[in-house]
Parts: structure tokens; sequence; C-alpha cells
């Protein structure tokens, strides 16, 4: 879900990816009564693997990415955001194996406008 009209009035942040877990990795912790706005960001494998960007609870935000060694993608940077965790959920990256993954997310936290 996407929040186009919620405006934040939190710095924008960065934090530093670097996991090689054939799990779900935490990146951003959840903070209760906000979301996670990602406004861009850059992942890169050191091996073949599968990635996924999905929330806290494990509900998938992308579709699974298969990379080669040496290749990522980017998250392009967009102000407004690129995408939004649901409400009280943080950001993890599911890695499909055991491979190093390295990069950076830079976020937001954005007030949930349901709560007061």
């Amino acid at each position: 879900m996407f929040h186009f009209h919620q405006v934040s009035q939190e710095p924008l942040a960065n934090v530093a990816v670097s996991t090689a877990s054939a799990a779900s990795n935490v990146v951003i912790a959840a903070k209760q009564g906000y979301f996670v706005r990602v406004v861009s960001g850059l992942l890169m494998a050191a091996g073949t693997v599968d990635v996924t960007i999905e929330d806290s609870a494990g509900t998938n935000i992308s579709g699974l990415v298969a990379l080669t060694a040496q290749t990522g993608f980017i998250i392009p940077e967009c102000a407004a955001g690129a995408f939004d965790t649901p409400a009280d959920k943080g950001l993890n990256i599911l890695l499909g194996q055991a491979i190093q993954v390295s990069g950076y997310i830079r976020y937001q936290y954005v007030k949930n406008p349901t709560v007061s």
C-alpha cells in the first residue's frame, strides 16, 4: 500500500545491508504507529541468489528477483517514496540461498494516518 497523501516529518535515514542468511533478514525495524517508506536503495549479490523484499510479517512487497554473481538492482531515488510497508511493519529481505547480499536502503518512517 502506498500513502501518496501522507507526508512524513521524519528525517531520511540510510541502513547498510549486509547479509548472507537463507532466511528473512530484518533490514528496518517496525515502529509502532508508523510505516516504512523506502525512497531508494541498491542491492548486489556475490553469487546466484533469489531475493524478495517483504514486510516483517513475511508478506511480499516485491516479487522474487533472481540475481547472479556480481549483479543487483537499484531502487531509483523517489522523494515521494518507491514503496511503503504496511503500518506497524518493518522491512525484511528474504534470501533463497545463503549468498552474500550487500548494499543500502534509504528510508523514512511515516506516521500512520489512522493513528492519532
